[in-house]
């Protein structure tokens, strides 16, 4: 199947609604723009990650490759784009899961990674969070940047955190900060594609945030 704008549930993720900036929070962003450019062609073929374990799946452009070297459970799958010829530059998408407490509201468990990646890093600056649906589910998304360890320059990453009953999943996507528009639609393309399926067989999680 050929990678193509018209294969995604984008209406669902343009109506975002924003929430009052949490200095505590502090992270990640999601708006389509004719403006943002794209690395990702009509004509690209695309890959469909299942994981019948975390009962999920995300698409990927065929071209992405796989970058998941971790051996921490929270860690599904990881794929970074090819080095865009005009930059030089890269972005990359992980997603993760954990076991949050039962209750727990895409919100609150946005907050929670947040205010943990905000002791985490150099220089972390938030930028907004907004309330999205990917698919049917209700997520937030949180974008910020910070310093990268050991490079002189900034990167914008963007999180989205969605919870379903005791299971809490995280998208993470970014780039450079001063090329990150160059992949945003690209990003924002990939997350259209996750899914929780119906069924899943329990899996070992690490514990998240009660």
């Amino acid at each position: 199947m050929p990678w193509s704008v018209s294969n995604f549930p984008n209406s669902d993720l343009v109506s975002a609604k924003k929430r009052p900036a949490i200095i505590v929070l502090t992270m990640f962003c999601l708006i389509l723009t004719g403006g943002c450019g794209s690395n990702i062609s009509n004509t690209t073929k695309i890959v469909t990650f299942v994981d019948e374990k975390q009962g999920i799946e995300i698409s990927f452009p065929e071209n992405w490759r796989d970058t998941n070297t971790s051996n921490t459970p929270a860690v599904i799958v990881s794929r970074e784009s090819p080095t865009d010829g005009w930059t030089k530059s890269k972005a990359f998408v992980t997603l993760g899961a954990t076991d949050v407490k039962e209750g727990i509201t895409a919100a609150k468990f946005s907050e929670t990674i947040l205010s943990s990646v905000a002791t985490r890093v150099k220089n972390f600056e938030f930028v907004e969070t907004l309330e999205v649906k990917i698919g049917e589910h209700n997520a937030c998304k949180s974008t910020f940047t910070f310093e990268a360890k050991n490079v002189s320059k900034r990167v914008r990453h963007v999180l989205y955190a969605i919870v379903d009953g005791s299971d809490g999943f995280m998208i993470t996507g970014g780039a450079a900060d001063k090329d990150y528009d160059s992949f945003r639609r690209d990003i924002d393309l990939i997350v259209s594609t996750f899914k929780i399926k119906t069924t899943a067989i329990p899996a070992t999680r690490l514990k998240g945030p009660e």
